[in-house]
């Protein structure tokens, strides 16, 4: 059994050596219904939990991941969401098969709350969560998962790598996300806020399907490497704060999405869209999840002027 203050220590993700094989048994014998004998885990994480386990000649020399390939339709955000269930239901009647949450969002009060209704709804698509900076180790990979686990249940889990951390090894968190997966704890996985070179060599350790970045009108740094890159190898780019403009931007967008007849968001999503960028819209609006949700094939004239009004990254 562990004391108090182990137990404290597990849930900030600070594991004292002596406990990493007990914290482990623990976390996959309760969490994950097998033995870690069963799963080999003691060894593996305890290899992986020592921070001079970093890249070796084999890892940089080894093959690229062979990665499920994702075909999500719709995809949804709920950052800074207010729990409204009616705008959760309109995504879900809308189409969106994909909603993406975190643990850190609200405090984990937004897992808890989108748990359910997903589970009332009979939610068949993708919930995509991730583990944050500061739980790279390997056994608050593991505790961070679990903890999504409880809420969601059966539910298909994407499970994401929010942000880099130079703190950690990111050779280590990739480990245990790869080793989550192939023991079918998780559908899929997906990294955040990475470079190109960061997504490549991320894809040696871990078959990584997707990579989530913001991408918006103002900001298109990805079109010039990345996007190209996610293309050639089949990963989703999964786009947040896809509706994020300037107040110069506000007026060209407006006169191009009139013209085009469409509203301002519909016009943004779709051009994103026409990039091969898949978009997370968030909105606590009832109306705007619909809008939201419209797919529009705009011409080679309308995205031209969307691209003519914009400023492209480097």
């Amino acid at each position: 059994m562990l004391t108090n203050d182990e137990k404290f220590a597990l849930e900030r993700g600070e594991i004292p050596e002596a406990l990493e094989d007990a914290v482990l048994e623990i976390l996959w014998e309760d969490c994950f219904r097998g033995t870690p004998q069963e799963y080999g885990a003691p060894r593996l994480f305890q290899r992986l939990q020592d921070p001079r386990n970093g890249p070796s000649m084999e890892d940089l020399l080894r093959p690229v991941k062979e990665a499920p390939k994702m075909d999500w339709n719709l995809g949804a955000g709920t950052y800074k969401w207010n729990y409204s269930e009616e705008v959760i239901q309109k995504h879900l009647e809308m189409g969106c098969d994909f909603i993406d949450t975190a643990p850190t969002y609200g405090y984990g009060r937004v897992e808890k709350a989108l748990g359910p209704i997903l589970l009332h709804n009979n939610f068949k698509g993708t919930v995509a969560t991730k583990f944050s900076k500061a739980h790279m180790r390997s056994t608050s990979v593991i505790n961070s998962l679990w903890r999504s686990k409880k809420v969601f249940r059966e539910q298909r889990l994407h499970f994401q790598l929010h942000w880099p951390n130079v703190k950690f090894s990111i050779i280590e968190a990739l480990h245990a996300m790869e080793q989550l997966r192939v023991r079918g704890q998780v559908s899929s996985l997906g990294v955040c806020n990475m470079t190109t070179d960061m997504l490549a060599n991320a894809r040696r350790t871990a078959a990584i399907s997707s990579i989530q970045i913001p991408y918006n009108p103002t900001f298109r740094w990805a079109e010039k490497r990345l996007i190209p890159f996610c293309k050639k190898n089949q990963i989703v780019v999964i786009a947040y704060s896809p509706l994020k403009t300037t107040k110069m931007l506000d007026g060209p967008l407006e006169e191009i999405a009139k013209a085009a007849g469409v509203s301002r968001a519909m016009l943004i999503l779709n051009w994103e869209r026409s990039k091969g960028v898949f978009p997370i819209p968030k909105t606590n609006h009832v109306k705007h999840a619909e809008e939201n949700a419209q797919i529009v094939l705009l011409g080679n004239k309308i995205i031209k002027q969307v691209d003519e009004a914009t400023n492209k990254g480097g």
